[in-house]
C-alpha cells in the first residue's frame, strides 16, 4: 500500500513538472505576458476503484490481506459486543446546607455494602428478589464486625485523647492567669480597673470546672474505652449533677469577654510572660467549645456499635449519651443569652430553670396596636419581656435590654381562639393590672400555652399547700391511692427551682437541695455596653447571686 502511495505522488509531480516546463517555453516564443495567458483547467478528483486495504499482521509477521482484515474487523466487532455497558449516575442534588454534611455520623459499614451481598445472592435485589423484600442489612461477617469495631476504639480515643488536652487547657488558666493575679506582688501588676474582685469575673468557676474533669470525670472517661455502654450513666450524671456549673460559666461569659476586652493591653503582656500561644480569650472559649464536641464524638460511637450489632444493653445506653450530650450544649447556648439580658434588677439565677425564649409579637391587650417583636424568657419562676439589639451571625450575638416582668405566682393565662394568641395578665395587687397580648408561630403556640398552663397548676398547688397543710397532704395520700405516677409527678413540679432539665424530676441530688437552702449574698455585678458605644454604662449597680455561682452580670 505504500508504496502506491509514493508512486501515486510521483506521477502527479511529473505530470505538474511537465505542464510548468511547456508554460516556460511557450511564454518566449509567443509575445504574450504571463497574464493574458489562459489558466490551466483545475483537476478534478476521480475516485480510485481500489480498495485501500489495511495492513493486519498475523503471527508470522506478514501481512495477511484480505484474510487478515476480515478477521480484524471481526475482532473488533465482537470487542464491541463484549463491552459491559456502563450505566451512568443520577445527577446529584446541590449541598444545601455543608455545615450538616461534615457533621454526619459515619455510614455503617453493613448498610453500605448491603446492594452487593443482594447482588451476590442474585437477581436485581429488589422486592421480588430472593431477599423477600426485608430492609434490614445482613449480618456482618466476622472480619467486618472487627474492622467496624476498630474503627470505633479510635473515636473513644479520640474523646479521652481530646479530654485530656481540654483539661491541658484548663491547667494553663488556673495555674497561670489565675494563679498570677492573685500574687499582689506580681509583674506585671494587675490594673487597677481589675482590682476589688472584678479580676474573678473573667474567670467565672471555671477553677470548680477543672477541678472536676482533672479528678473525675477525665478518669471514667478513660474507663470507657473497654466498656463503651458506660458512656450513657457518666454523661445523664454530667447532665444531672454537673450542668449547672457550665450554666453558670456560660452565665458569665458575655461579662467575661467585655472584661477582657477592655484590658487587652494587660493580657497580651502577661500572655508573652507565661509563654502561652493561645490567647487568654481563646482558652476561656474552651468550656463551651468542649460541651459540643462531645455530642459529635458520641454520635459516631453510636453509629459504629450500631453497625457492629452490639447488644440491645449497649446500644440504649449509648442512645442515652446521644441524648444527654445534646442537651448539654443548648442548656449553655440559653444560659450565653441569658447572660446578655441587661437591666433586669432582679437575681436571675432565683428564677429557676429557663424553659422557653423566643422572639414574640408582644402589644397592650387594651390598645390596638399591632404589637412589636420583644425576646421573651420563660422561666419557672417569671416571665421576662426584652428588646434584641443588634443580629446573631457567626461572630456576634445580640444583647437584650429588660423591659418588663411578670411573676408567675401573679399571673393569669387566658387563650384566645381567633387569631391564634395568648394574654398573660400581671395580677399584682400592688401594682396596676397589665395585659400583655403574645402572639407566637402556629408551630410554637401550643407549646407556649401547654408550658404557661402546667407551670401555673404547680404554682396554684403549691399555694394550696402552704394554705391548708393538712388537707393538702389528705388529698395527695387519696391521689396517690388512686395513681401514684400522677402524684410523683405534680409533686416533683414543686421542687425544680434549680436549673435542672425535666428529666430529672424528683431525683434531686443531696448537694442540688442543700444549695437552694442557702441564702443568697451580694456580690459585684456589671452590666454589658450597649452596641452603640462604652459611655457612662459601665456603673456597677448591686444584686443579688447565689454564692453557689460565680461571680457573674445579674442582668
Amino acid at each position: 500500500m505504500w508504496n502506491q502511495v509514493v508512486l501515486s505522488k510521483r506521477r502527479w509531480l511529473g505530470l505538474k513538472g511537465k505542464q510548468s516546463q511547456g508554460k516556460a517555453d511557450k511564454t518566449p516564443a509567443g509575445a504574450q505576458s504571463p497574464a493574458s495567458t489562459e489558466k490551466p483547467a483545475p483537476l478534478k478528483k476521480i475516485p480510485s476503484d481500489k480498495k485501500l486495504r489495511l495492513p493486519y499482521v498475523s503471527g508470522n509477521g506478514r501481512d495477511d490481506g484480505e484474510e487478515g482484515q476480515a478477521a480484524g474487523a471481526g475482532a473488533l466487532d465482537e470487542a464491541e459486543d463484549d463491552a459491559a455497558d456502563v450505566e451512568l449516575p443520577p445527577p446529584m442534588k446541590p449541598i444545601q446546607d455543608p455545615q450538616s454534611v461534615l457533621q454526619q455520623a459515619p455510614t455503617p459499614a453493613a448498610a453500605a455494602s448491603a446492594p452487593t451481598t443482594r447482588e451476590q445472592h442474585g437477581g436485581c435485589g429488589g422486592a421480588g428478589g430472593p431477599s423477600g423484600g426485608s430492609d434490614e442489612p445482613p449480618t456482618p461477617t466476622p472480619e467486618e464486625i472487627e474492622a467496624i469495631l476498630k474503627k470505633r476504639e479510635y473515636v473513644l480515643r479520640e474523646l479521652v485523647d481530646t479530654e485530656e488536652i481540654y483539661v491541658s487547657d484548663l491547667r494553663l488558666i488556673c495555674d497561670g492567669y489565675v494563679r498570677h493575679m492573685a500574687d499582689p506582688a506580681a509583674d506585671p501588676p494587675m490594673p487597677e480597673g481589675l482590682r476589688d474582685r472584678r479580676h474573678r469575673m473573667i474567670f467565672g468557676n471555671i477553677e470548680a470546672i477543672y477541678e472536676w474533669h482533672r479528678d473525675k470525670f477525665l478518669c471514667e472517661l478513660q474507663a470507657c474505652m473497654s466498656k463503651p455502654e458506660l458512656l450513657g450513666p457518666l454523661f445523664r450524671r454530667f447532665l444531672e449533677k454537673r450542668m449547672f456549673m457550665y450554666e453558670a460559666y456560660c452565665r458569665n461569659k458575655p461579662v467575661s469577654e467585655y472584661i477582657v476586652s477592655e484590658h487587652d493591653h494587660y493580657f497580651q503582656e502577661l500572655r508573652q510572660k507565661l509563654g502561652h500561644k493561645l490567647q487568654l480569650s481563646d482558652l476561656l472559649i474552651k468550656p463551651i467549645q468542649r460541651i459540643q464536641k462531645y455530642h459529635l464524638l458520641v454520635k459516631k460511637i453510636l453509629a459504629y456499635s450500631q453497625s457492629a450489632q452490639e447488644p440491645d444493653a449497649v446500644i440504649s445506653a449509648l442512645e442515652e449519651a446521644v441524648l444527654c450530650t445534646s442537651i448539654i450544649p443548648k442548656n449553655a447556648n440559653d444560659m450565653m443569652d441569658v447572660g446578655r439580658l441587661q437591666g433586669f434588677t432582679g437575681n436571675i439565677t432565683a428564677q429557676g430553670k429557663l424553659l422557653m425564649q423566643e422572639q414574640l409579637v408582644v402589644s397592650d391587650a387594651a390598645s390596638n396596636d399591632r404589637g412589636k417583636e420583644l425576646h421573651v424568657f420563660l422561666f419557672e419562676q417569671c416571665m421576662i419581656f426584652s428588646e434584641a439589639v443588634g443580629k446573631k451571625n457567626q461572630f456576634t450575638s445580640p444583647t437584650y435590654n429588660y423591659k418588663a416582668h411578670v411573676q408567675v405566682n401573679k399571673m393569669e393565662l387566658e387563650e384566645l381562639e381567633q387569631g391564634g394568641a395568648f394574654i398573660v395578665h400581671a395580677v399584682d395587687p400592688n401594682k396596676p393590672r397589665q395585659s400583655y397580648l403574645c402572639r407566637a408561630p402556629d408551630a410554637r403556640r401550643a407549646q407556649w400555652t401547654t408550658t404557661l398552663a402546667t407551670i401555673l397548676r404547680s404554682q396554684r398547688i403549691f399555694g394550696e399547700a402552704l394554705e391548708n397543710p393538712g388537707a393538702y397532704l389528705r388529698e395527695l395520700h387519696r391521689d396517690q391511692a388512686r395513681d401514684p405516677a400522677a402524684v410523683g409527678e405534680g409533686w416533683s413540679g414543686l421542687h425544680k427551682t434549680e436549673s435542672m432539665p425535666p428529666c430529672v424530676g424528683s431525683r434531686k441530688a443531696p448537694e442540688l437541695r442543700a444549695r437552694s437552702q442557702r441564702p443568697h449574698a451580694k456580690a459585684n455585678t456589671i452590666n454589658l455596653p450597649p452596641s452603640s458605644g462604652r459611655g457612662d454604662d459601665r456603673k456597677k449597680p448591686n444584686a443579688a447571686v447565689s454564692p453557689t455561682s460565680p461571680p457573674h452580670a445579674n442582668v
